[in-house]
């Protein structure tokens, strides 16, 4: 599938002394990909400053419906106008990873919202609340008592591509795990997403390669549901792997998959790609401090030098900061940031700037 071509007229009533910030996600794959970081924290926004100055351009940041929605129809943006906004302050764009089924319409946060007429209903609404807040000319932007009052004269950056879902083909994230309901669920999103905004770019749920239901597999599959290419733009791969043979066959893989269903002009986005700096062996990506910053030299420089080849615009690594402890149960994840729980700089976080040019 051809990414498409948006031409659109934009008319943002903002303060005037705002400035307008490329809209959406350049395609860089024809040169060298975009860097940027997960973050799943909003309560430093010292991180972010220190993000910008390292050459971050965009981040992959995990929008919770149930976070937003915790009851039906009481939406609170709180939250998502404070990261929001404060990375269009810097004029850093996010990707939103939209996921997490509330209480109220779900068994769990993995259970996707398919299960009745009215559940569908409220995702698909959640999804038009959040275009017409954040999107292109979206009230955050336009209201003179929300963004333009929070960072007078801040960049207006508004969010034209959404990822739907995370990681469909694990069970933790999409209760048990079926090609048929991700399409179902992407259909219903992407009708609801393009309602509101035309031009919006659609990016599939990331998915590991190395899991029990291979990413590529997965895929496979799901290009055999009629119609689906038209409700997506670009796929999305988490290549986790122990080595960085592993981490090339996975991106092979998956580029040969979206070739051989004619879509070998799509983007393929890494929505997820790291390792720990846990001691060595204690898990297969735990790599110590130095390790963790050769693997990520390695991988960067494998994926710059096929960009052209993969099509690959945009890599994102798991995760900015290590999180607190007892807050993930995944082991290596504990300490997978480029920054270490009290806000030391890791080697791979020097390392990270070398790609981005903020360091020789």
């Amino acid at each position: 599938m051809n990414r498409r071509v948006r031409i659109r007229a934009i008319a943002l009533v903002a303060t005037a002394v705002a400035v307008i910030a490329p809209c959406g996600f350049a395609s860089t794959a024809a040169a060298s990909p975009d860097w940027g970081v997960i973050y799943a924290s909003w309560k430093r926004a010292s991180d972010i400053g220190r993000m910008q100055e390292g050459g971050v351009q965009s981040v992959r940041w995990p929008l919770f419906w149930n976070l937003v929605e915790p009851n039906e129809g009481n939406f609170n943006w709180r939250v998502t106008d404070q990261v929001i906004g404060a990375f269009a302050s810097r004029g850093i764009q996010v990707l939103p990873a939209v996921y997490g089924t509330p209480a109220w319409a779900g068994k769990r946060p993995g259970t996707p919202p398919l299960r009745t007429a009215h559940v569908r209903s409220a995702w698909m609404e959640f999804l038009r609340q959040l275009v017409q807040r954040y999107g292109p000319g979206g009230e955050f932007w336009t209201n003179p008592t929300l963004y333009p009052l929070q960072l007078l004269g801040g960049p207006i950056v508004p969010i034209e591509t959404w990822q739907v879902w995370n990681e469909p083909n694990l069970p933790q994230y999409f209760s048990r795990p079926s090609v048929r309901r991700y399409g179902r669920l992407l259909r219903i999103s992407h009708d609801a997403l393009e309602a509101q905004d035309p031009g919006a770019e659609i990016v599939l749920a990331g998915m590991p390669g190395l899991a029990d239901r291979p990413a590529w597999k997965f895929l496979r599959r799901l290009y055999e549901v009629p119609g689906i290419r038209r409700d997506f733009d670009a796929v999305a791969l988490h290549p986790y792997a122990p080595s960085i043979k592993l981490l090339r066959l996975e991106l092979r893989r998956m580029r040969a998959v979206m070739k051989a269903h004619g879509d070998g002009s799509s983007e393929l986005w890494v929505t997820e790609l790291g390792w720990g700096s846990g001691p060595r062996g204690r898990t297969k990506l735990d790599k110590g401090a130095r390790g963790q910053a050769r693997m990520l030299r390695n991988s960067f420089e494998l994926i710059r030098r096929h960009s052209r080849q993969w099509n690959v615009p945009h890599v994102y690594w798991f995760q900015w900061r290590d999180p607190p402890d007892g807050s993930v149960e995944c082991g290596w994840c504990r300490r997978a940031g480029l920054i270490g729980q009290g806000g030391n700089p890791k080697p791979s976080w020097q390392a990270f700037q070398r790609f981005t040019g903020a360091l020789p």
